[in-house]
């Protein structure tokens, strides 16, 4: 077992504090589609090599993840343009941008987490699932609701304004309409732009899937170079 002086276990705990409420916001400002306040004050932008993956890929580079929040802007964007012109007699003289979000709910509860603090206090990981879904009443394609279930890893990275997310991966087990069976194959949509890398990273559930460990729980480690990345190969 690691013994750390007083000093070194009140900034391990001040560490332990800032991350999670970090990931408290990440889900609190996804839920309000504040994807500006995501890309710029809950990711790095000092760091080499941060990524972002889904099931199906990875964007790679802080521009490239930026790329794909402003995408979701945009796809939110246009959800809030079919609204006011729904609902003209109440959004008369409002733009897109003042009701981003109308008539769109998603629910991301984050649960049993995992978070281990390098030796170095020079990054972090941690682990956690999820179990959410949301509600599109105004998509382009017609009112929808998924349930969406899976897991969230992450790595950290501390730079001169704080903890950052330096890698993640959001690695999806359910995709599936709201009242529909969940055992029934998933169809995972298509990315809103083009990965970086193109890599099967993780399947939907289906009657074939072999359950894996993937992401990986963390376990204690001195410095990064010591343990795996939640981000491809060589990140």
């Amino acid at each position: 077992m690691e013994l750390y002086t007083t000093e070194q276990l009140t900034e391990r705990w001040e560490a332990h504090n800032e991350i999670c409420n970090l990931v408290g916001r990440f889900s609190f400002y996804e839920l309000l589609r504040d994807t500006e306040t995501i890309k710029r004050r809950l990711w790095c932008e000092d760091a080499e090599g941060a990524s972002l993956g889904l099931n199906d890929g990875y964007y790679i580079g802080i521009a490239e993840i930026r790329k794909y929040y402003d995408a979701v802007k945009a796809s939110d964007l246009c959800k809030a343009a079919i609204a006011k012109d729904r609902h003209h007699d109440v959004f008369e003289g409002k733009a897109a941008d003042d009701i981003i979000g109308v008539g769109s709910l998603m629910v991301l509860n984050l649960t049993t987490p995992v978070l281990e603090i390098a030796k170095d206090m020079k990054t972090a990981k941690g682990l956690w699932s999820f179990m959410g879904g949301s509600v599109e009443h105004h998509a382009p394609g017609g009112p929808s609701a998924v349930n969406r279930w899976g897991r969230i890893g992450i790595d950290f990275v501390k730079e001169s304004t704080g903890w950052r997310i330096w890698h993640m991966i959001v690695a999806v087990d359910f995709e599936a309409p709201m009242g529909e069976n969940w055992v029934m194959p998933n169809i995972f949509p298509e990315p809103l732009i083009p990965f970086t890398m193109q890599r099967k990273n993780h399947e939907l559930y289906h009657e074939r899937r072999v359950y894996t460990s993937f992401p990986e729980v963390p376990v204690a480690y001195g410095t990064f170079a010591e343990t795996f990345s939640y981000g491809p190969e060589d990140n």
